[in-house]
């Protein structure tokens, strides 16, 4: 092997058994200055990823749009978007490019050797040789442009990049985080915003973005890595000849500098963004940051995570107990970040500004008490068990590889092995050994106490920010415009013409010829089976999976819930949320959330809905009992937690009730936006099926409204509410016919049994009769009015009879209109950063929009789409890449509880492996001209279509038409 690294230019820096990954590691050098880490096991999925340090030393999100932009065509791929061309016809299980605060990465992941070397190849092409260079108008699509498509037409900036930043910032919690890192880290990069502020981007200019690339993108500068079952003379052999042979090193310098200590703490005041119509009081922010450690150390990132959780974020973490008794916060989150200094603070949000300085000394004096007497031992050893579970599971992602390659860059990115990062047992060990020996007390008093690097930062909201900054930017552009001559209006104009042609251009046989193609006989049409046994019990059925777990065994439990009524589901939405979170009989709220962690990964119980496969009307609710474990040694006490938690929890004290509601409903509204497409499109679809309506409000928009106005109105509704969650949780377990599921190895499997089924022996009896627990949907358009710059724009509708049954060709089809039709019109031309749509088995089909700069145009986009679809002129040939890159949705990538998962809602379902391979086949089958014969049913249905849309209040306003009813989303 040692010629083979030679022959291709690389020689061997160092070798490592890794057997946390189940692999060997071998870090490669090459002549031409990159690195290459390879991590070789038995893992089929292959990873190969390449990434570049990209410090920047502004906002205006240049490593971001460049990320974007190389994708977008190549030397060797000539098509307008190759990156595209993959997500349409790719077996891809990763494929996606990800911007940090310092290093721009592009991971790919299949199953498929031919899959691979494409993926690969398109990959190294685009960061090598992008078609930046000779298209502008890649800039200009994915960065920022001028807008004016006529003379007399408002002037306006439009961008994917730019719009996806006007969404992700649109938040106080993004806000509030990127105050706090500007202030913390004046003078690196780290203070700056990698993604790129909507405010600052359109400062970028072309040369600029150009020469980010010449500087960055080359070997020496290079983060090569592969995983899983690679053959690796043969790739080594590709990276080597087609791309670093053709380079010689570079003394460059991508350092990154630190942060060069402060002398004292920093205060600042600062506003963040609130919709024009929020006037509620105490809604401040209250923020205590400072920098804890080195990344390059995985102690220090250990430590960090450990006192994070154990301190702020646990239910039982005497930095949020602190702050509650002193009345500061509905809620105390910790704040995080990526890069070489390792962030650590706590939020105290909805609270009073007034109160920063009783904050500061709760805060303080908390960390001095722990700093004293030491953390309480039991916590801190739950909070590490979170850590190796996550750790275990890889995050509880499928694709481990990508998961690896990051956790590589903790060290490797600053000048350190990357094998540092990914031994996890050793320091976790070591950390476990300080923890029992009590001596985590001096690393609080010197990592926090008496470390001056900190800021305190007190956030307002100020309604109307966003629109007021949006009218600002409106006028500069206006005044602009006006200072231009008639040549120079027309030259925007012939810009935007030309971007607007390159955005309609089809590509042409030749430029297609240019890309990597897999056939329909390259692709394994079988579907893998999880073994799994069946057992009917006494108690039940009993569904288990001997397969390997890396010593975990997962624990699931299903309960019938057909008993709660259609009128009782936001309080039993609400119920399953506070178990756990309120004292029981023999446990406070706060002894429940340490000795959770103590004996396992953590407790879940949360509502779920299944249909039937065969008919989808049928319909099973069901109460959902999740845990995991190292092996079964805490099995039975695990048990006996769950148990208090089912039978023994106190819901009578008021005071701890309404802490709950209102931390739930400040997470719930601070998530939202960041899945806003999700949101807004099931809402669409509550609209039309009873059974998505259930499901609404047991996690979606219905429930959130029910915790605003039950925050909102506590006072006057607290005792009928205690009253009403008192008698749902005295019939809240049924015990008739419980599902068990067990994953992991054979032996832990056949140890838990007993236990499960006499724990199952002592739930109650209960005579449950079967309640009308379907809730009747509700035909309406709604606007839902948020601090958003941006929109999220779905609409739903139900195909009728002409359609059919599902096919599995519908999934085709979704991959078709998603990333042809509505990927050209909603992104690449509106600028939007998502867009899709989707059929449901049920005959439900929804559009949406990803932070949209628009509205009505997206709108007409929807209306339109039958038309497209019915002028379509496409061969079978050029349907093939649509249909390969169905197959995921057949087959994905799933970690070990996924596969546990998935036989138990078969079981429950009625499905078999059998059914998804004939679905499959469908797919597999699919043709233009059925695909076609669709357009009909698609108008027909699109013409009775219902509407919501999450967006600014301005935007909602100007499209009043649309709407039957407009409301706040934040309350």
């Amino acid at each position: 092997m040692t010629q083979a690294y030679e022959q291709y230019g690389f020689h061997l820096v160092e070798e490592r058994p890794l057997p946390e990954l189940g692999g060997q590691g071998l870090l490669l050098a090459h002549q031409s200055g990159a690195r290459l880490l390879a991590i070789l096991n038995d893992d089929d999925n292959q990873t190969f990823g390449i990434g570049f340090r990209t410090p920047s030393d502004n906002s205006t999100g240049v490593a971001h749009i460049l990320e974007h932009s190389v994708l977008n065509g190549s030397r060797k791929y000539r098509t307008k978007e190759p990156f595209m061309d993959l997500v349409k016809s790719s077996l891809a299980t990763f494929l996606n490019a990800m911007t940090f605060s310092d290093k721009t990465i592009y991971p790919v992941s299949s199953r498929n050797e031919k899959d691979f070397t494409h993926l690969m190849d398109v990959y190294l092409d685009a960061v090598f040789n992008p078609a930046i260079y000779e298209s502008k108008e890649i800039f200009l699509q994915e960065g920022w442009h001028y807008h004016l498509e006529k003379a007399d037409d408002p002037l306006t900036y439009r961008g994917v990049v730019y719009n996806e930043m006007r969404g992700a910032l649109s938040g106080a919690d993004a806000q509030v985080q990127n105050a706090i890192l500007t202030t913390l880290y004046p003078d690196t990069v780290y203070g700056k915003e990698s993604g790129g502020d909507p405010y600052e981007i359109p400062s970028l200019t072309y040369d600029d973005f150009l020469d980010f690339h010449r500087r960055y993108y080359h070997p020496s500068n290079a983060y090569i890595f592969l995983y899983g079952q690679v053959d690796l003379a043969r790739r080594l052999k590709l990276i080597h000849e087609d791309y670093l042979s053709h380079y010689e090193p570079l003394d460059l310098d991508s350092s990154l500098a630190v942060q060069a200590p402060f002398a004292a703490a920093k205060e600042l005041e600062v506003t963040y963004s609130a919709a024009p119509e929020d006037s509620k009081v105490n809604k401040d922010q209250l923020a205590y940051a400072l920098i804890f450690g080195s990344r390059t150390s995985l102690r220090d990132l250990f430590l960090a995570d450990l006192l994070t959780d154990a301190l702020i974020d646990s239910q039982a973490g005497p930095i949020r107990q602190a702050l509650r008794e002193a009345g500061i916060g509905a809620d105390v989150q910790s704040f995080s970040s990526d890069g070489l200094q390792i962030p650590f603070g706590i939020i105290a949000k909805d609270t009073d500004a007034a109160r920063k300085d009783d904050f500061v000394q709760v805060v303080e004096e908390a960390f001095r008490k722990l700093a004293e007497e030491g953390p309480d031992k039991d916590l801190l050893l739950a909070s590490l068990n979170k850590i190796e579970f996550a750790y275990r599971e890889c995050q509880g992602f499928g694709t481990r590889g990508v998961v690896y390659y990051i956790n590589a860059f903790e060290s490797w990115l600053y000048d350190g092995s990357p094998f540092d990062a990914l031994h996890y047992e050793a320091p976790l060990a070591a950390l476990r050994e300080d923890i029992e020996a009590g001596r985590l007390g001096e690393e609080i008093r010197s990592r926090i106490l008496d470390n001056p690097h900190k800021v305190i930062l007190t956030a307002r909201p100020e309604a109307g920010k966003t629109d007021r900054r949006d009218a600002a930017v409106a006028e500069e552009l206006a005044a602009y415009k006006a200072s231009l001559t008639e040549a120079e209006v027309q030259a925007l104009v012939d810009e935007t013409h030309r971007l607007i042609a390159r955005q309609n251009r089809a590509d042409t046989p030749e430029e297609r010829a240019t890309l990597p193609v897999l056939s329909l006989d390259d692709i394994d049409a079988s579907i893998p089976r999880v073994p799994t046994e069946k057992d009917r019990l006494p108690q039940g059925t009993l569904i288990s999976n001997d397969i390997f777990t890396s010593g975990i065994l997962y624990l699931n439990l299903y309960f019938h819930t057909d008993h709660i009524a259609a009128d009782d589901l936001t309080d039993y939405a609400l119920l399953t949320a506070l178990l756990g979170s309120m004292d029981s009989a023999r446990y406070s709220y706060a002894d429940l959330s340490t000795r959770e962690y103590l004996l396992s990964g953590g407790l879940n119980i949360t509502p779920a809905f299944y249909s039937d496969f065969k008919d989808p009307d049928k319909s099973y609710p069901r109460l959902v009992v999740s845990t995991r474990l190292l092996g079964t040694a805490s099995l039975a006490d695990t048990l006996d937690l769950i148990e208090e938690e089912l039978c023994a929890t106190r819901l009578d004290d008021k005071a701890r009730l309404h802490e709950v509601i209102k931390m739930l409903r400040l997470r719930t509204e601070a998530g939202l936006l960041r899945v806003g497409h999700q949101v807004a499109s099931a809402r669409a679809v509550s609209y039309l099926s009873d059974q998505s309506a259930y499901v609404e409000r047991i996690a979606g928009l219905d429930l959130l409204f029910a915790l605003q106005d039950l925050d909102d109105r506590f006072d006057e509704e607290g005792d009928a509410l205690v009253a009403r969650l008192q008698a749902l949780y005295a019939r809240l377990v049924d015990k008739r016919d419980v599902l068990i599921g067990l994953t992991g190895s054979a032996a832990d499997i056949a140890a838990a049994r007993g236990p499960v089924r006499a724990f199952i022996d002592r739930l109650p009896d209960k005579d449950l009769p079967p309640a009308d627990f379907l809730p009747r949907a509700t035909v309406k358009n709604e606007g839902l009015k948020s601090a958003a710059g941006v929109q999220y724009v779905a609409q739903a509708a139900r195909l009728g009879e002409a359609t059919g049954a599902y096919k599995g060709s519908w999934e085709v089809l979704t991959n078709l209109l998603t990333n042809e039709y509505l990927y050209n019109e909603v992104r690449a031309k509106g600028g939007a950063y998502g867009q899709g749509i989707r059929f449901s088995r049920k005959g439900y089909m929804s559009l949406y929009s990803y932070r949209d700069p628009n509205l009505e145009k997206t709108m007409d986009v929807y209306a339109a789409l039958p038309d497209w679809l019915a002028k379509l002129e496409m061969s079978q040939e050029d349907l093939a890449p649509f249909i390969i890159g169905t197959v995921d949705k057949f087959n994905p990538q799933r970690t070990p509880a996924g596969k546990g998962l998935l036989s138990l809602r078969l079981h429950i379902s009625g499905q078999s492996y059998e059914d998804i391979e004939a679905t499959q086949a469908e797919a597999l089958a699919a043709s233009p001209e059925a695909l076609k014969a669709m357009a009909p049913a698609l108008a027909d249905a699109m013409a009775r279509s219902v509407t919501c849309v999450i967006g600014s209040a301005t935007a909602i306003d100007r499209a009043r038409d649309y709407f039957d009813q407009v409301r706040n989303l934040e309350g």
